[in-house]
């Protein structure tokens, strides 16, 4: 049996970490290495994401009890991840995620802990990045999972699962199992249940294949991201950005600078799309024109200079329901909207819209 190691670069002598534990196999492993080594200071969180209902009050109370059993400290966070991606427009595993790191942020910072660990390992890497793959993904995508991000660091990264799997059950330490990870429902589930063990078919060392190509793409990345903000930077020209200067920048360079600079605004939900358009903007031959970005945010260029400028903040309006086959009155807009269902062809949904008309397919709504 191969002994799982931890990565003490990550973890160094005298340090607090503050250890990251659902309960499963992983975080449990994480967390009983840690607590061992001697020379650091080991605390845990568990965050209850509401979700499994009494599954979730099961792996809390789990880790709460193995946790005082190894004089560990406990800390526990809830949250109702369900309502807070409706709310924000997320979805589950998106939501869940956001609500769970600002748990062990906050936690971090009220307990002094110098880093935060987690227990990814060879195989989420693996996964993490066949999932960019499938669903889209530039080369920071295929660089998979960093070491370290901030406070966080997850020194079990070059350790494969079996191992985790075997350490314990050779020292006969429980944990729990998630039932979702079995359910091919999701596709990161699909890929570790079907896609990645006909890969293993292929390569059985492929977990460790992966690992060594996306550290070969993380230098490159960290390279190109060094150019960028330099280039970004050289740039910086009256409370803006000299536009001539950002094109004079290869490609690769350019459209990672755009990505720095939107990093700056902090505007939520960018995407790719907005920094093309960003970058489409760099080159626009009109004097002056924008472009629109989340958070209230616009990207403006002017005769040669762009500024990120954030607008003003619209009106508080109160919803008001159409009556569909009917008037309804907007007194405070001076506006009569009339809506009216009216059978029409797919391909000529488009042509009837105009300014003051607007037609929609009443099934899409």
């Amino acid at each position: 049996m191969s002994e799982p190691v931890l990565d003490r670069a990550l973890l160094p002598t005298g340090c607090t970490v503050l250890c990251a534990v659902s309960g499963g196999a992983d975080s449990v492993c994480l967390l009983d290495l840690v607590r061992r080594l001697g020379d650091v200071t080991a605390l845990c969180a568990h965050f209850d994401h509401g979700i499994r209902g009494a599954e979730s009050a099961r792996d809390a109370a789990f880790v709460e009890a193995l946790c005082e059993e190894w004089g560990v400290p406990f800390f526990l966070g809830r949250g109702d991840v369900p309502a807070y991606a409706a709310e924000n427009g997320l979805s589950i595993e998106t939501a869940a995620r956001e609500l769970r790191y600002a748990f062990l942020e906050r936690t971090a910072k009220e307990q002094g802990a110098d880093v935060i660990a987690t227990a990814h390992n060879l195989n989420d890497n693996a996964e993490t990045i066949l999932f960019r793959m499938a669903r889209g993904t530039g080369l920071r995508g295929l660089a998979g999972i960093p070491a370290r991000r901030g406070k966080i660091v997850r020194p079990l990264l070059q350790t494969p699962r079996r191992d985790i799997e075997e350490y314990l059950a050779a020292h006969n330490i429980p944990h729990v199992e998630d039932s979702t990870n079995a359910e091919p429902d999701a596709l990161r589930n699909r890929l570790r249940l079907e896609v990645l063990p006909l890969l293993r078919r292929e390569n059985p060392s492929l977990s460790g294949t992966l690992l060594r190509g996306s550290l070969l793409l993380r230098q490159d990345e960290d390279y190109l991201e060094r150019l960028a903000h330099e280039a970004l930077a050289a740039a910086r020209q009256d409370g803006g950005w000299s536009c001539a200067a950002l094109l004079a920048q290869p490609e690769a360079v350019r459209t990672r600078a755009v990505r720095a600079m939107l990093a700056q605004i902090a505007a939520p939900k960018l995407t790719s799309a907005h920094i093309r358009a960003v970058d489409a903007l760099l080159a626009s031959e009109k004097p002056s024109a924008e472009v629109s970005l989340p958070g209230g945010w616009t990207a403006r260029r002017q005769y040669g200079l762009l500024t990120l400028i954030r607008r003003a903040k619209a009106p508080d309006w109160t919803p008001v329901r159409l009556t569909v086959d009917g008037v309804t009155e907007l007194p405070a807009l001076g506006l009569r909207i009339s809506c009216s269902r009216i059978a029409c062809l797919e391909k000529n949904l488009q042509n009837q819209n105009s300014p003051s008309t607007f037609v929609c397919r009443c099934d899409m709504i």
